[in-house]
């Protein structure tokens, strides 16, 4: 497990640019949604390895760049709406 404070700001800013609901990440990812509920929310700062690897690839990173965006050691990409 991984400590990453502002898991839950990055990965909403990630679900917009994706058009996922939690409910269509959820079902993406496998992750049930009081877990991905509790790290939206800030009440988990610890994410599995496998939810990781999971979110990393519905929102279209390796899960080495993912964790660098979670712990904020990259910005976000470029967004644009084309």
């Amino acid at each position: 497990m991984r400590e990453f404070q502002n898991a839950g700001s990055v990965i909403r800013v990630e679900m917009v640019r994706c058009g996922y609901t939690s409910e269509s990440l959820c079902e993406a990812t496998e992750i049930s949604p009081t877990v991905l509920r509790d790290i939206l929310t800030g009440r988990k700062t610890s994410i599995s390895t496998r939810n990781i690897c999971a979110m990393a690839r519905a929102f279209g990173f390796s899960a080495s760049e993912f964790i660098d965006l979670l712990s904020g050691a990259v910005g976000f990409p470029p967004y644009t709406t084309e």
